[in-house]
């Protein structure tokens, strides 16, 4: 990240605000009162290696024909109604639970660790832009060594989806999570590989199509910030037929303080190009977090299933307050 700092005195101002309020990817905006907005308790969990693909087989038992078909959603099978998952995540961590058909371990390379997590969410709106918090206990790993930040860095990120995209309403962002991913068991990091495993799928969608989905939205937004020490690193991307880095629209501002980790997104309520999502009254946007912590890469991080945030909508899992 480049920070706009010209000499030896404004850097050590930066250095300041870092340690004692946190550090802000761009120009810091007038943030909400966080302290007069209600937080929303989200459960993540550990998924291990299950993926879009192994959720459609037997492997997932009895939700496989609903997830194919797209009938419902991973919470309507898996969370009741006081909130409670029916999801072996602890045994999952641990390598101890194993898929319905095949009886693979849904993690062949065990953790320590436990399988839940219990984060923070606040929201809030004005009439230029919404604002998110996300908080999340951790040990502050790449915060208090930003060595570690090189590869693995502590870090929180959103996938978020305008509801015309139905499938990640259900499913969330296990409609990106695939068999062929870095550190999965099919995991095709060799190029060579990676071409022949991927002639073997069938058919890619059209770019036409593809460009199609683009103009009208119907993209996975995907925000994301790491800690390097107490400077912030944020990305901003839109995922369609890849992860695709795009212009970073967001501000973000961020801190690390009696063992937790707190993360503020402000963006505009409007798209400010092609790949973001908008924002509009009476409308929910679909959200899923991960959680990347003490030196988790790649796969090994703790998810959430999709909710719903509203602004002055209906039926919203989590309401964003108007300011």
């Amino acid at each position: 990240m480049n920070l706009p700092i010209k000499t030896h005195y404004k850097r050590l101002a930066y250095l300041l605000l870092a340690c004692f309020a946190g550090l802000s990817s761009q120009n810091v905006l007038a943030a909400p009162d966080w302290s007069a907005i209600e937080k929303s308790k989200v459960t993540i969990f550990y998924p291990g290696v299950a993926s879009w693909e192994m959720l459609q087989t037997d492997d997932h038992g009895t939700g496989a024909k609903a997830v194919a078909k797209n009938k419902k959603s991973c919470a309507k099978c898996h969370v009741s109604k006081k909130g409670e998952f029916d999801i072996a995540a602890d045994d999952i961590i641990a390598g101890k639970l194993t898929m319905s058909e095949t009886e693979k371990p849904f993690e062949p390379m065990p953790r320590e660790g436990e399988g839940y997590m219990d984060i923070q969410v606040q929201a809030a709106y004005d009439a230029d832009n919404v604002y998110i918090k996300v908080s999340w206990p951790s040990a502050g790993t790449s915060f208090n060594d930003a060595s570690v930040a090189k590869e693995l860095a502590d870090r929180v990120s959103l996938q978020l989806a305008n509801e015309s995209l139905k499938t990640f309403a259900n499913s969330g962002c296990y409609v990106t999570c695939h068999d062929d991913l870095r550190d999965m068991p099919e995991g095709t990091a060799d190029k060579k590989l990676y071409a022949e495993f991927a002639m073997k799928k069938g058919k890619a969608i059209p770019e036409k199509m593809l460009n199609k989905y683009l103009s009208s939205g119907r993209v996975i937004d995907q925000w994301a910030v790491g800690f390097t020490g107490a400077e912030l690193v944020t990305t901003d991307e839109y995922i369609l037929q890849d992860r695709i880095v795009d212009t970073n629209n967001l501000t973000t501002t961020g801190s690390y303080a009696d063992g937790v980790y707190s993360v503020t997104f402000t963006r505009s309520l409007s798209a400010a190009e092609e790949g973001d999502i908008s924002f509009e009254a009476g409308e929910i946007v679909n959200i899923s977090i991960a959680i990347h912590d003490n030196k988790a890469s790649s796969r090994f991080h703790y998810t959430s299933f999709p909710f719903g945030l509203g602004l002055d909508a209906k039926k919203a899992d989590i309401a964003a307050v108007k300011l």
